[in-house]
């Protein structure tokens, strides 16, 4: 299992070189000028002004010396300043991060909560009517748009029946209960985009309760709900852990359309207000931060199939 851990430790290496190469080419050639911004609504810029602003921030210095040096910067934690606030873009994150962290969490448990329902109404009442409504349920989250989906839900749960607020956030630590119902809305639809972790829970299920061992299982007398926990679940970890790793890139693209319809002041909701000021710190630093968490994430599910399945540490 060492050894096992260590390879994928060992690859994670090259990754990151050519995902933080790949953040800073597309930001940098992205057209539209970060400094021209500044100027913008002050009438005239004096290109002398323009040009010592540029030396100052380091663009007037060839592309690669720019990657480089940001990459050793941020090797050591500091992805520099937002260009238009000055504010380290550090601490910008750290201010972002909560909001779209407890988002994905909440999220992803709600996701898990219907893969569980899936799994017991097809387990215990195949092709019965809850078993019908619960696989309706997970396929409408795979047809519907998550965009769609939210303004949806704003227009009934917000507008017609005035039952849940439209949009906004409140820390927990400010009110848990304003938290809560501010963030139900967006829970759903953005779980409801992951749609296909409790669909390939049940496919999975449902595969393994056919095999011979569960059929020997039932023929001993074991009740349905014994051997799908201790017999079919843990046969079907693997393809479940890897839909759910998979899914970790809905979520971390789900999070910037859901963070925009619901006004919510995250990670998701930053990258989109820096595209447009062509601020090149604060969206390297932010794509680098959710592209790491996707790598990471996968990472560690690859470590997880040596736990679950033996016979992947052997190979």
């Amino acid at each position: 299992m060492t050894r096992y851990v260590a390879r994928r430790l060992v690859m994670f290496v090259p990754i990151l070189f050519v995902l933080s190469m790949s953040v800073f080419t597309v930001t940098h050639f992205t057209p539209g000028d970060p400094v021209a911004r500044l100027f913008v609504g002050h009438g005239f810029a004096d290109p002398a002004a323009v040009q010592q602003i540029r030396g100052q921030l380091g663009l007037d210095l060839p592309v690669h010396e720019q990657y480089l040096r940001w990459l050793f910067n941020s090797l050591h934690g500091d992805f520099g300043s937002s260009i238009i606030t000055r504010q380290p873009v550090r601490e910008a994150l750290l201010m972002r991060l909560p909001v779209t962290l407890e988002l994905s969490v909440f999220a992803m448990a709600f996701a898990i909560l219907i893969s569980a329902a899936v799994m017991i109404s097809s387990a215990l009442w195949r092709w019965r009517w809850l078993d019908t409504l619960t696989t309706t349920f997970v396929l409408s989250g795979v047809a519907i748009p998550p965009y769609l989906l939210g303004i949806l839900l704003i227009l009934l749960f917000s507008e017609r029946l005035n039952w849940l607020p439209p949009a906004g956030y409140t820390p927990f630590s400010t009110s848990p209960i304003d938290n809560l119902r501010l963030m139900i809305l967006p829970t759903v639809t953005l779980g409801m985009s992951l749609a296909l972790i409790p669909r390939m829970t049940q496919v999975a299920v449902t595969d393994v309760l056919r095999r011979e061992f569960a059929v020997v299982a039932r023929a001993k007398g074991l009740p349905e709900w014994r051997v799908v926990l201790q017999h079919a679940l843990p046969n079907a970890l693997v393809p479940i852990i890897s839909v759910i790793s998979l899914e970790t890139g809905t979520i971390l693209g789900g999070v910037v359309l859901t963070e925009v319809i619901f006004a919510m002041p995250g990670l998701g909701r930053l990258i989109v207000e820096n595209i447009l000021a062509h601020d090149y710190p604060l969206v390297q630093g932010t794509v680098l931060l959710l592209a790491l968490t996707r790598v990471t994430v996968n990472l560690v599910a690859d470590m997880l199939y040596g736990l679950v399945d033996p016979r992947i540490r052997v190979s």
